[in-house]
């Protein structure tokens, strides 16, 4: 049996009213979102990592720190807009360039003290 694949999704719209740029927001030394992306390039499990944003400054940090990216159409980075249609929209993108993943994992870039343990943790429960 082949190993599943897994495709780890990092939603980060910019435009935030709480904290303006809460996602590049430095946190201990780094971009919020880079503590993200590395837990998952550090997961023995995460196949890809893809940021899906709309705003260019959140895309290149996500590149810098390896991330691979993919922008997100305005409507759907609005305030209210679920998580859902955003997570369709980067598989239906990566569906058409002929990528297709057994799983997807949802990281939040707002929970920083998340790391390629409990990720992989998590991904093992699932398995079993």
């Amino acid at each position: 049996m082949n190993k599943p694949s897994f495709l780890a999704i990092i939603p980060a719209r910019g435009g935030s009213k709480g904290i303006p740029n809460k996602n590049i927001f430095e946190l201990n030394a780094k971009p919020l979102i880079a503590w993200t992306i590395e837990a998952a390039k550090q997961s023995v499990y995460i196949t890809r990592t893809m940021v899906s944003s709309d705003d260019d400054k959140i895309l290149a940090v996500a590149q810098q720190y390896g991330a691979d990216v993919i922008i997100r159409p305005t409507v759907l980075a609005q305030d209210t807009t679920p998580t859902g249609p955003v997570i369709d929209h980067v598989v239906e993108q990566l569906s058409d360039n002929g990528e297709h993943y057994d799983y997807i994992v949802l990281l939040q870039p707002t929970s920083p003290l998340r790391n390629a343990s409990d990720i992989d943790n998590a991904i093992e429960k699932l398995l079993q």
